[in-house]
């Protein structure tokens, strides 16, 4: 493989996985409920907003439920 198909297939999967992300183990409703049980709904509801999965949103906020 020369160096330019490399760097040219490495770029295609950057931006593959930048526009098609993970589906999100949590929809909005139940990342709600778990922020409203830290008291952060209001936080976890505008960072989704801002276009955050809810898992995202859940991680940004270190509320994620392992």
């Amino acid at each position: 493989m020369s160096k330019l198909t490399r760097k040219i297939s490495t770029t295609f999967w950057r931006w593959w996985y930048r526009h098609h992300p993970e589906p999100s183990r949590f929809t909005e409703e139940e990342a709600l409920t778990i922020a409203r049980k830290h008291k952060l709904e209001e936080e976890v509801a505008m960072a989704m907003k801002q276009g955050l999965t809810p898992d995202e949103a859940l991680k940004d906020w270190d509320i994620y439920p392992e």
